[in-house]
């Protein structure tokens, strides 16, 4: 059952695996992914030796109102950075974040700001929210229109999405090791996935970029989460 955030909308879902485990990940699926999806996932996770904190969001953490968009996503932020004090208090040392789609956005902000997360996994991210979501003219026309309506043009849109758009957020992420995965044919960032690997290049951070250009958003999501090999050979290796 999604739990409540902001203005008592029920917006996320959390569900934990492998609890006896040290080493810490959190699990953060796109807009609307149910938790079923992520199940084997989280339980390969497990098995590979990671306690897994697995994240789903209602598909109403992102809409028109964009207001209360941000208000929910930084309340998840808020609760995933207070959850790793806890557990560093408990004594856990380990914290690494998988991120996907809407995800990777929540999964930015905690490791730009928390300085224990070492290992940050964005799978299907994009660079900037603003110009992605405005150009969603054909794909959700519906919800491009009732922005056009709120916020009337893009400059007041861009800054009304500030505070959780990805191309303010990428300041403080030098003593991480990222796994960053696009898609050449993203049709939700509008291709503009592989930006943030050249954002990330530009800032001279150290990083791992696996390109599909096979697959849409979605299908590239999915074959990333379920092909553990690569990640986990990530997620084991020594930090560099």
């Amino acid at each position: 059952m999604y739990k409540k955030s902001n203005n008592n909308l029920a917006v996320y879902e959390i569900k934990t695996y492998g609890s006896n485990k040290k080493r810490v990940i959190f699990l953060l699926g796109g807009w609307g992914i149910k938790q079923w999806v992520l199940w084997p996932v989280s339980k390969m996770l497990e098995a590979a030796g990671f306690y897994c904190i697995t994240y789903t969001f209602n598909p109403e953490i992102l809409t028109p109102d964009i207001d209360q968009t941000v208000l929910h996503v930084l309340k998840i932020k808020q609760l995933i950075m207070e959850s790793i004090q806890t557990f560093s208090e408990l004594g856990y040392e380990e914290f690494s974040i998988f991120g996907t789609s809407l995800g990777s956005v929540v999964g930015l902000l905690v490791a730009n700001e928390s300085s224990q997360i070492h290992k940050v996994i964005f799978n299907i991210p994009g660079m900037d929210m603003a110009e992605s979501m405005w150009g969603w003219d054909k794909l959700f026309p519906d919800f491009k229109q009732e922005l056009v309506n709120r916020y009337g043009d893009f400059e007041t849109f861009k800054s009304a999405i500030a505070p959780i758009n990805p191309t303010g957020h990428i300041d403080n992420l030098g003593d991480k090791d990222l796994l960053v995965y696009v898609s050449l044919n993203d049709e939700v960032t509008q291709s503009k996935a592989s930006e943030f690997g050249q954002k990330l290049l530009m800032a001279h951070y150290k990083f791992q970029l696996l390109i599909n250009n096979r697959f849409g958003h979605t299908g590239t999501g999915l074959f990333n989460l379920f092909n553990a090999p690569v990640y986990l050979r990530f997620l084991n290796s020594i930090a560099t």
